[in-house]
């Protein structure tokens, strides 16, 4: 909306990279067994909640780097460092 009252009409946004994000944030919550909702706080501070709950999975699950990794890189705040679906399959070792 600020975008658009500003003049600005080139906004450039990636619904792909959403998509990323949000299954992310599946992986997370599943991964956790807990609601993540609490990123969303009102001070704004979602990069430091969703920094902390990375680590608490990544304590939880750091016998797998993979998985880690590639859950961290689909939760980056910035859409053009996300990776796309396809890499993350071929992040993914067949079994």
């Amino acid at each position: 909306w600020m975008a658009l009252k500003k003049n600005n009409s080139k906004i450039v946004h990636s619904e792909y990279a959403t998509d990323v994000f949000s299954f992310g944030l599946c992986i997370l919550e599943a991964g956790l067994k807990k609601p993540v909702s609490s990123i969303y706080t009102e001070s704004g501070n979602y990069k430091q909640e969703l920094d902390r709950l990375i680590g608490e999975f990544s304590k939880k699950y750091g016998d797998n780097p993979m998985l880690v990794t590639t859950l961290t890189k689909m939760l980056t705040l910035e859409e053009s460092g996300r990776p796309d679906f396809k890499a993350i399959i071929k992040a993914i070792p067949p079994y």
